[in-house]
């Protein structure tokens, strides 16, 4: 990977745009993921009422 030297104030505000635009994809997957995951933890415990569910409509 190569690095350049930044030799502007305007380079660095570019960059620095940059970075910040990283950092707000970084935070809103982390959102996704957190979100995601607690969907995966609702179906699971919907999956759980379902199998209960239907254990006890066999037992009967």
């Amino acid at each position: 990977m190569m690095f350049r030297l930044i030799k502007t104030a305007r380079e660095l505000r570019d960059l620095q745009h940059y970075i910040d635009s990283l950092d707000y994809d970084v935070q809103a997957h982390r959102q996704l993921r957190q979100q995601l995951d607690e969907a995966e933890g609702w179906r699971s415990q919907w999956q759980l009422l379902e199998n209960a569910q239907s254990v006890t409509a066999t037992a009967r």
